[in-house]
This record gives structure tokens, sequence and C-alpha cells, in this order.
């Protein structure tokens, strides 16, 4: 048996209040185009909105947080969110924080310096000054994946590195919800 989230409706109309407030369209299948298929290729949970209740590891996991709704803003911007409304709680991430650090990753891989005793790096051709002007130029200019491993397997290291750091990121922001940090402030003032 499938379960869907039973607040979906009034999640999507906080997002839409998100929405207008961050002046950032929420990425959806049909606005984002590349960016839809280059998120979900880098992250394990991409575009899950339900659970398996005969999965027993996702349903203890479930019982243990409840719903956690969240959406990609289609923002170049390198930043993420954790709110609570209505007692629903929410997280939100800019596309550019993902791609930033995803790109942070094949960079670093597709130099010769950088952990040189995994894969085939002696065929790669950027060095760690190219990383540097590269990381730089990107967090100004919002231009990724310039620099890509010629090795597989450190294509696949990138990828694997990427998404360990996006679940750091989710759960970074899960734990603010977790503390009350986002309802916090409320209470205090």
């Amino acid at each position: 048996m499938i379960v869907k989230n039973p607040n979906y409706a009034e999640v999507e109309k906080t997002f839409s209040q998100f929405e207008r407030k961050a002046n950032a369209k929420i990425m959806t299948k049909s606005n984002g185009g590349k960016h839809w298929a280059t998120i979900k290729s880098m992250t394990s949970f991409f575009d899950l909105n339900e659970i398996n209740v005969f999965n027993k590891a996702k349903m203890n996991k479930f019982k243990n947080s409840g719903w956690i709704e969240y959406r990609i803003f289609m923002s170049p911007k390198i930043n993420a969110f954790a709110s609570t409304y209505n007692e629903l709680q929410y997280l939100g991430f800019n596309f550019g924080l993902l791609y930033s650090i995803r790109d942070t990753f094949m960079s670093l891989f597709s130099t010769k310096e950088f952990l040189p005793e995994i894969g085939d790096s002696k065929n790669e051709i950027s060095n760690i000054y190219d990383f540097q002007e590269s990381f730089i130029y990107n967090r100004n200019m919002a231009k990724y994946f310039n620099l890509i491993p010629k090795c597989k397997t450190r294509q696949q290291c990138a990828d694997s590195m990427t998404n360990l750091a996006l679940i750091f990121v989710y759960m970074h922001e899960v734990l603010h919800l977790a503390q009350c940090h986002s309802i916090l402030h409320k209470n205090l003032y």
C-alpha cells in the first residue's frame, strides 16, 4: 500500500507562499527541463513524495520524522532553508546549491592532484589552479560543469561524493526542524 502525504494541498499552498517570498519558482518536471534530469541523476531520493508502508526500513524512518516536504527552487543562489508552518515541516533547496556541490566534486576529480590513487588520474588534464579558477568563476557566474573527469571511475566517485554531501545538507536542514530552530525565534520574540 502506498500512502501519500494527507496534507499535500496545504503543503503546496505554503510552498507557493515561499515561492513568492523568495521570488524564485519551484522546479517541476514541466519547467525544470534539463535541470530536473540532472538533479534527479545526482540524488538518491529526489522526486519521492509517497511512502510504501510494506517497506519496514522506510516506515521506521517515517515513524520517527513524520512528513517533511521539500522542493527545489530555481535560483542560482547557494542556499537552503528549513521551516515549520501550521505544524507542518518544509525544506527548500536552491538548485544553485545542488549544482555547486556537484560541480565542486566534478572539478576536483578532474585534476591530477586530487585523490590521485582513485581511478586513472594521470589522464586528467586539469590542475588544482584550474579548479580554483573554475570554482571562483562558478560561484560568481553560476556556470557549471566546465571541468569533468575523463576517468569514469573518478566521475562515479564525484557523483558518490555529491550524493553524500547532499545527504549531509538535507540532514543539516532536518536537524534545524528537529531542534525546533525554525520556530524558536517565534517563541522568543
